[in-house]
């Protein structure tokens, strides 16, 4: 992932969610990942970064589900990010898409070291009913090493196999 733009307005990097000002920042940056300047990438990128901080992860979700699906290649980098949660929401807002092409991507989260990056994969295949990973989550509910994984992978398991 390359190197975000500066999110700091007057100088800090506290802004406080759902002001005035945030909107405004997550729309512009919604808005120029949507062009296709060279700024585009790095918008994104600056999207994906502040999926590590909790109080904006929402509104980076949501501003990343409105990007459109040529950008979906661009979000899924965000699976290679070094911290976990970052990956794990990757997952998620991928899971926003609703397109085929963001589903595909998914595949790696299930083979992330990190079992939080595998049980958001689990939740959001069940969520999307997607059947691409039948097997995967039948595997994980089985095999993984991680409890929280094999429950969410059985759940979605047996959610596909009853709709």
């Amino acid at each position: 992932v390359g190197k975000p733009i500066k999110l700091g307005i007057d100088g800090g990097d506290d802004l406080i969610p759902s002001t005035p000002r945030q909107i405004a920042l997550y729309r512009a940056l919604t808005d120029i990942g949507c062009g296709t300047g060279d700024a585009a990438p790095l918008a994104v990128d600056s999207l994906v970064a502040l999926l590590a901080d909790s109080d904006r992860c929402a509104s980076a979700i949501a501003a990343i589900a409105r990007l459109p699906v040529t950008m979906i290649s661009r979000v899924a980098e965000g699976l290679n990010h070094a911290h976990p949660i970052v990956r794990s929401r990757t997952v998620e807002a991928l899971g926003r898409y609703r397109h085929p092409d963001a589903t595909r991507l998914l595949a790696a989260a299930f083979e992330d070291e990190d079992p939080r990056v595998r049980e958001s994969a689990a939740l959001v295949v069940q969520r999307l009913g997607s059947r691409l990973f039948d097997q995967t989550l039948r595997r994980l509910a089985t095999e993984d090493r991680s409890k929280a994984v094999r429950r969410a992978a059985a759940e979605a398991a047996a959610w596909r196999a009853n709709h």
